[in-house]
């Protein structure tokens, strides 16, 4: 549970795990529920495809640093037309539980007035933050499809980055195409 600052653990993506997450959202769109009920035509599959490739690359570092603090943790491997009830089986208070990653982007390009940059210290500040100014809350929704599954632990993940969604060219160091079908089918 989260308690101060130092609690956040800032993990920075290799290249394989950006091209594992693109390679996987460029198989697995068509499989994959549309929990957000984003619209079917290409902005909306693209969103789609996006978000499934940071969760892939959030999964990989979040692997790693398990690891590398000695974490007995199994990653739940899968077929991407199996359901998806959890990421990994992890040791916690001494028995093998489900664990659930969730992440989202803090968007950093946005020069918006009041806004603080991303830090540990800012998320540190505002953790108890119940109110309505979003400058100061940190929202990580479970959805609602997935409520009553069988997971013991979730592990939210924060990103910082610029907003990708606009702007494919912007600060990459490679770039992987895929067109997606859309339309109603």
């Amino acid at each position: 549970m989260f308690t101060r600052a130092e609690d956040i653990w800032e993990l920075k993506p290799l290249a394989e795990d950006l091209e594992a997450g693109a390679r996987y959202a460029s198989i697995t769109l068509p499989w994959t529920f549309n929990r957000m009920a984003y619209n079917t035509g290409s902005k909306g599959q693209q969103g789609r495809g996006l978000n499934i490739a940071k969760g892939i690359v959030a999964q990989k570092m979040l692997s790693r640093a398990l690891s590398e603090r000695n974490v007995v943790a199994e990653v739940q491997r899968k077929s991407h037309r199996d359901d998806d009830l959890f990421d990994f089986q992890v040791v916690i208070n001494g028995k093998m539980s489900k664990l659930d990653l969730k992440s989202w982007n803090y968007f950093s390009n946005y020069n918006v007035s009041g806004r603080e940059p991303f830090t540990s210290a800012l998320i540190e500040k505002n953790a108890g933050y119940a109110g309505p100014e979003w400058r100061k809350f940190f929202p990580m929704l479970v959805p609602h499809t997935q409520i009553g599954q069988e997971k013991e632990a979730y592990c939210f993940g924060l990103a910082s980055s610029i907003d990708f969604r606009n702007n494919v060219e912007a600060d990459r160091d490679g770039y992987i195409l895929t067109a997606y079908p859309y339309g109603v089918v």
